[in-house]
Order: structure tokens, then C-alpha cells, then sequence
């Protein structure tokens, strides 16, 4: 089996894994790479080639990309300019940003139609994001996750699946989450009322697919999908078949 992977950039090329086991154990010896990386060269390696992969040079991928539970991720803004500077992006722009609400809008140069996307702070307190950056800079969180969902919604292709820094955090923090049981039933705050927020159903996600008119509105779906669920959960891969299934009905 060959192992030629070419990672190629102005004055460095790696022509094998060889060649790129032995960049990534010098990157691990340097004193001038992030100190999570440091003595880490497997971790480095996977970097170098997830790079590769996406067309970034190898600085490219050790400043812009970072690895959570074993794998890599990218920050909000590679993932942007990543899509920018793809031929199937037509243009992808920041419509509104505010500490409660961002909105994207992107066009794929293969479609007619543009996919707008809002991530709001009752989206986040739902998900139950309340962490230091999400009280400290609202506005740039929730640009990061609303540029990152409609990135990985509507340009699959280019992401390949790579997650955004926040959102692999947030996933890795949920499955490390200890269970907690409490000897006694613990009294709710006196500010509760008895309303309660209602997450939309399986069967609500495939109505909405079924009543989609079109394909720009199909998108939208996928969107809010993405932004509400990461890869993997349960209704996102139930709602995976109808959606492609649909999706095809309304190219036809």
C-alpha cells in the first residue's frame, strides 16, 4: 500500500508519512507550538493530515486546528474561510450579529437558491451553553456556532465532517458529564414557573422534511438541524434517510 500523502506549501513538502512522522515529531520538540501539543507527535501527525486533507499547509493546521477527545477540529473561522475560498461558494455573509442573535446567509454556486441561518441565546440556553466565553463574548459565540452549522449544512463537501473547537468541547464535556444522584429530591428554584420548553420531536423534524415546498427550504431544515444536534445524535441519523430521500424527490 502506498504511502504517499503530498503535503505540499511554499519552501516545505512531505512526500510520505514517513516524512510527515518526522515533521511531527520536530513540531513536538518545539518550544514554540501550543503547549497542549507539546511531546505529542501522534496527536501532530493527525493534524498534519487532517490539514492536508482540507488543503491547509502544515503552519496552517498547527495554528488553526485542535484536537478534543482524539479528534480534530477546527476554529468558527477556518471553517468560513475554508468555504470562501471554495469554487462551490457563491458567497457566504454575516446578515446580523448581536449578545442575542446571529444570522448567516450562504449560496452554493451549484444552486439557485440562498440558505440563511440565526443561532439565538434562547438556542444556547436551551442546549444548556452557559459556560465562561458564552457570558463573557455572547455575539462571537454564537457567530462561531452559527457560521459553523450552516457551513457543515450546506457545504458537506468541503467539511468533510470536521467539527467546529466550540462545539467538539461542548460535545466531549456532555459524554465526561459524572451522573449526579441526590439522596433527596432537591427543591426547584422559587423563579421556576410551571412552563416548560418543549424540544421538538422526531416526528416534528419529519413533518417539517415532508412539508419542505423546496429545495432552499429543505436546506433551511437541515440547517437549524445541524445547529440543534451534533453528529450522531439519535434524531439527527433517524431523520438522515427521509431527508436525502426528500431531498432527491425535489431535484426530480
Amino acid at each position: 500500500m502506498s504511502t504517499e500523502i503530498a503535503v505540499r506549501a511554499p519552501g516545505l513538502e512531505i512526500a510520505s508519512l514517513s516524512d510527515a512522522e518526522k515533521m511531527a515529531g520536530k513540531f513536538a520538540e518545539s518550544s514554540l507550538i501550543p503547549n497542549n501539543l507539546k511531546g505529542k507527535a501522534a496527536d501532530i501527525m493527525v493534524m498534519l493530515v487532517t490539514g492536508h486533507e482540507l488543503g491547509l499547509s502544515p503552519m496552517q493546521s498547527l495554528r488553526a486546528m485542535h484536537v478534543i477527545n482524539g479528534r480534530p477540529v477546527l476554529s468558527a473561522e477556518l471553517i468560513v474561510a475554508l468555504i470562501k475560498r471554495s469554487a462551490v461558494c457563491r458567497f457566504f455573509r454575516l446578515v446580523e450579529s448581536t449578545d442575542e442573535i446571529a444570522t448567516y446567509e450562504t449560496q452554493r454556486s451549484d444552486e439557485s437558491q440562498s440558505t440563511r441561518l440565526s443561532w439565538t441565546s434562547a438556542q444556547a440556553k436551551t442546549a444548556g451553553l452557559t459556560g465562561d466565553n458564552w457570558k463573557k463574548h455572547p455575539a462571537a459565540m454564537l457567530r462561531a456556532r452559527c457560521s459553523a452549522a450552516l457551513g457543515r449544512a450546506v457545504y458537506p463537501d468541503v467539511m468533510l465532517g470536521v467539527m467546529e473547537q466550540g462545539e467538539a468541547e461542548e460535545v466531549h464535556a456532555a459524554r465526561t458529564q459524572p451522573v449526579v444522584v441526590h439522596a433527596a429530591p432537591v427543591p426547584p428554584p422559587s423563579d421556576v414557573t410551571d412552563a416548560e420548553i418543549e424540544e421538538p420531536t422526531e416526528a416534528d423534524w419529519l413533518q417539517r422534511i415532508a412539508d419542505a415546498a423546496d429545495e432552499a427550504r429543505l436546506r433551511s431544515v437541515g440547517a437549524e438541524l445541524a445547529a440543534t444536534y451534533p453528529d450522531g445524535h439519535p434524531i439527527r441519523t433517524a431523520v438522515k434517510g427521509p431527508y436525502a430521500e426528500r431531498q432527491r424527490v425535489l431535484r426530480a
